[in-house]
């Protein structure tokens, strides 16, 4: 694990302050969701709380964005969204669950999230603080470029077996994970 993004907001912010305090330096990040034109990822946290933590405070609506317009890819690739194979019907159910709409406040138009009565969006919630959690990491100089050079090279020349299914493993995965996944999909 590279970082991990806890959020403070619910009936138990004290105790995610005191869980995160200690292991700051293990980039277990105290956050909170702030919509609006906010970045993903803030240039640097605020200590204005009552746990006297580093909180960062996410932008929700720039990354849910950014998700949203991954998922309308189709194919596989950069800037695509890859899943495990064990993804059911729910969680995806889960990550668009939300839809933008529109109110108009003295005569102007401005955007939120909406989700609708009775619809969870958990996964939604868990792939934004994911991705926070990413932006954190490249603000710290994260080089994913780096990380791909360490892959071993992708077999050109093969076809994939016809009973085999493409996995895509994350960055995060250690490179022996990453070329048992890759090379899994090969006969």
């Amino acid at each position: 694990m590279e970082a991990a993004c806890l959020d403070t907001g619910g009936h138990h912010t004290l105790a995610a302050y005191a869980f995160c305090k200690g292991r700051e330096r293990k980039r277990i990040w105290a956050i909170k969701g702030g919509s609006g034109k906010r970045p993903i990822w803030p240039k640097r946290p605020s200590k204005a709380n009552k746990g006297k933590v580093n909180l960062f405070t996410v932008g929700v609506d720039a990354a849910k964005e950014a998700i949203y317009a991954r998922l309308k890819k189709s194919d596989a690739g950069a800037g695509a969204m890859h899943f495990p194979l064990d993804r059911d019907a729910q969680y995806f159910e889960q990550l668009t669950a939300e839809r933008i709409r529109t109110r108009y406040v003295k005569g102007f138009p401005q955007r939120f999230w909406w989700k609708p009565d009775g619809r969870r969006n958990e996964a939604l919630d868990c792939r934004v603080y994911a991705y926070a959690a990413l932006h954190g990491l490249l603000s710290m100089g994260l080089n994913l470029n780096k990380r791909v050079e360490v892959l071993p090279p992708t077999p050109v020349n093969r076809k994939p077996a016809s009973n085999a299914t493409p996995v895509t493993v994350p960055m995060t995965a250690s490179p022996r994970r990453r070329r048992m996944a890759i090379s899994s999909n090969y006969v």
